[in-house]
């Protein structure tokens, strides 16, 4: 690991232009800024919209539908699918936690013993199934909290976090991770809730966003007066950062994309920017000036959707084909035109599965010794057959698996997960890419 960080530091700079990509830009219609968004279950993109009281529904061909929130004056923020197969979303103004539906059908869930003049902001789903979500005063203190998917409630005793928390996001170690951005630090929390908090390793620093890399750890957008870095912490609290000065605009989105890079927004400077897993960094302009783009997310297409608040639009941003490169942790199959990689979990340790490849079709991941076999994985071109690619694997452990299939030629993903003392699950997935020829 010390090694691949040393080759992401060397190659940092910005290579503006190297990567061919598509922007293309849709109007909110009724002209209110988006804020959060999210991968919906429905296969299109969900998003809030503060300023207008809405939540709104992108296609992944552009089209928009908005829905008006019951209660005025919510002030929706964070939002994120739920394991429920709705969207879940933090309303601050009205202080209550508001699941709907992807018909559009609200359910509102008033926050007991909330702060009289805080609220939620950031949400996301828990290892445990359950929503945990970030709470404050509206001043400088705040909490970490927990709702089932039937809205019950559950504040831990503490301790509450030092700083108000602001985003939070479910980490590859089985906790949750959260942001503090005047604090100088991280924290985390586990389904127990057990607070740890670990300070950045500029203490000056601004935690902005964070996202859970492929690599096993959570990455921190970190704004600094002297300039912009990357913050990297492993699961045992380990925290590195790569300095960006090619970078000169606070990143307040940060996610991993469906090519395992680390995506960003640059607000002032109206631009997106890519970190590869080799260290390059690349931005593109988005056409809107002033734009200020804020949240970043993949979506279900493969592409990057980002909320552009002063432009009130949303956008997508479309790179041509990924060639797919074998590696240690990579299978390229089916004519290469598939990347396969795999992260596994024990209840003691965890890590990114090794890769061996025996056939055009066929590969193997071994996770604790290289004579040890863990998961077989064939991918095969049906298109003659049904007009789809199919994805099979079988296993030989109990451990936690999740398994990464990405057509390089559009950039979608199809994710297996085998749970925690499990055992594997076979994958017979006869429908798995849609995406012939």
């Amino acid at each position: 690991m010390k090694r691949r960080l040393a080759a992401w530091a060397a190659g940092f700079g910005v290579a503006a232009g190297l990567l061919a990509q598509t922007i293309t830009e849709f109007p909110v219609p009724s002209g209110a800024s988006p804020f959060d968004l999210t991968a919906g279950p429905d296969g299109n993109l969900w998003f809030t919209e503060a300023s207008g009281n809405r939540i709104g529904r992108v296609t992944p061909q552009g089209v928009i539908t908005e829905f008006t929130i019951p209660t005025a004056g919510s002030f929706p923020g964070g939002i994120t699918a739920g394991p429920d197969g709705n969207l879940w979303f933090c309303a601050n103004g009205s202080n209550r936690i508001v699941r709907v539906t992807p018909g559009g059908v609200f359910t509102e869930f008033p926050i007991p013993n909330g702060f009289p003049a805080g609220g939620p902001s950031s949400i996301t789903v828990g290892p445990d199934g359950a929503l945990w979500f970030t709470e404050t005063d509206g001043s400088v203190s705040g909490r970490i909290r927990r709702v089932t998917t039937s809205g019950q409630f559950t504040l831990f005793p503490g301790p509450n976090p030092s700083q108000a928390p602001h985003q939070i996001v479910a980490g590859p170690d089985g906790n949750l991770w959260y942001s503090m951005p005047i604090s100088g630090k991280v924290g985390r929390v586990t389904t127990a809730g057990v607070v740890t908090e670990f300070p950045l390793a500029s203490p000056t620093a601004d935690a902005l966003a964070l996202a859970a890399g492929q690599d096993g750890a959570v990455w921190i957008a970190e704004h600094l007066v002297t300039g912009n870095k990357l913050g990297r912490i492993a699961p045992d609290g380990t925290m590195t950062e790569l300095s960006m000065p090619a970078i000169h605009s606070s990143m307040f989105g940060l996610t991993t994309g469906p090519d395992g890079a680390l995506w960003f927004t640059e607000t002032e400077s109206g631009r997106i920017g890519r970190m590869s897993t080799a260290g390059a960094v690349t931005d593109f302009a988005i056409p809107t000036a002033a734009s200020s783009p804020f949240a970043i997310k993949a979506g279900p297409d493969g592409a990057l959707w980002f909320a552009e608040i002063d432009a009130r639009k949303i956008g997508r941003l479309v790179l041509a084909p990924f060639a797919c490169a074998s590696d240690e942790n990579t299978l390229c199959l089916s004519s290469s035109r598939f990347r396969v990689k795999a992260d596994w979990r024990s209840p003691t340790a965890s890590g990114v599965a090794h890769a061996i490849g025996l056939t055009g079709d066929t590969g193997y991941f071994w996770f604790f010794d290289a004579g040890n076999v863990e998961a077989i994985v064939k991918v095969l071109n049906a298109c003659a057959l049904n007009s789809r690619f199919w994805v099979f694997a079988s296993g030989l452990t109990n451990v936690e698996v999740t398994l990464r299939v990405t057509d390089t030629h559009n950039g979608i993903t199809k994710t297996y997960v085998n749970s925690i003392n499990t055992a594997f699950q076979p994958v017979q997935d006869t429908a798995a890419f849609a995406t012939c020829p």
